[in-house]
């Protein structure tokens, strides 16, 4: 038995039983979700979508999303 993990950058990579693993008991999991997410993100976003396998059977999932704040303006100063 073997553990590992699997990270998508689209929500079209994504396993096709993803949302009866995950998404179906976890809305914010859903590929319906991570697909409004993809399609409205900030600019200054990355969302990494992570399957979790055992063997090669899909047993869970994770969002990660990492936010630029180099290029966010809102956390800028024009001061040097």
């Amino acid at each position: 038995m073997s553990y590992y993990l699997k990270i998508y950058t689209s929500v079209s990579g994504l396993p096709q039983n993803w949302d009866a693993v995950i998404g179906n008991h976890n809305i914010m999991l859903s590929a319906a979700y991570f697909r409004v997410l993809e399609t409205s993100k900030p600019q200054n976003m990355n969302c990494f979508f992570v399957g979790f396998f055992e063997d090669e059977h899909l047993i869970g999932g994770a969002l990660f999303q990492y936010l630029d704040f180099i290029r966010h303006k809102t956390f800028q100063k024009d001061e040097v």
